[in-house]
């Protein structure tokens, strides 16, 4: 994505001013990506968990994130259940 993209993607995030987000991507840029990432799918399983039908769940890479989290939690818990 252009730079200009994720100042502002950090900016909304964050409610802050282009020069403040530059700046503090100098010092913390994998923090927040990760805090970016983490709020998208959080945002993204709130749609999916509240989508009445199938057409309500968005159309985006992070909805394919979010079931294979899910898919991976089962099978966690599936497995843990056998061994109990």
């Amino acid at each position: 994505m252009p730079f200009e993209w994720y100042i502002s993607q950090v900016c909304e995030e964050f409610s802050c001013c282009p020069s403040q987000a530059v700046d503090e991507l100098m010092d913390n840029d994998k923090l927040i990506q990760d805090i970016i990432e983490l709020r998208a799918y959080a945002r993204t399983k709130d749609s999916i968990d509240n989508a009445k039908k199938p057409e309500d769940v968005p159309d985006s890479p992070m909805v394919d994130q979010v079931f294979a989290i899910q898919k991976e939690l089962l099978k966690r818990r599936r497995e843990h259940g056998r061994t109990s």
